[in-house]
């Protein structure tokens, strides 16, 4: 019994450090964000009106060079990421990436939270498992049948 509440209390603690690590990561900042990386953030959500895959951060057309101008500009003035990006979505339609909703793109989307969800329903099941046999008790034919192997 004292094996078993040791075990759990282990994982117990390695999961509270585990959330207590990603809670710190993911609200810790460095800091207020530059302007540059405020213009980098905002347009790597927005897709190139002439290019093909590539978003306004990456691409070097000369829209998207004009639209990282724009976006500089309005950080500057202080408007809000979302105030830029639906001034920049009403002047060029089109440039917001968001998930497609049919074919073969909502696989790239969909297929890593079915993993996800496969996969802790997985780790579920087999830590069910390996608890239902922890109650397996040792019968004396079986300590008969060890003993004779070791003599071996």
């Amino acid at each position: 019994m004292q094996t078993f509440l040791r075990r759990w209390l282990l994982w117990l603690v390695l999961a509270v450090v585990l959330v207590g690590a990603l809670v710190i990561g993911a609200t810790r900042t460095s800091g207020r964000p530059t302007t540059q990386q405020r213009v980098r953030h905002i347009t790597s959500q927005l897709r190139c009106p002439v290019c093909d895959g590539e978003t306004v951060a990456e691409s070097n057309a000369t829209i998207s060079q004009d639209i990282r101008t724009l976006v500089q500009q309005r950080v500057e003035q202080g408007q809000s990421d979302g105030q830029i990006t639906s001034y920049v979505v009403h002047q060029f339609p089109g440039t917001l990436l968001t998930p497609p909703a049919s074919g073969v793109g909502i696989i790239v989307w969909a297929l890593p939270v079915v993993a996800f969800v496969a996969a802790a329903a997985g780790l579920g099941f087999t830590f069910v498992r390996w608890r239902s046999r922890a109650g397996v008790e040792v019968t004396d034919a079986d300590r008969a049948l060890v003993e004779e192997a070791l003599r071996r």
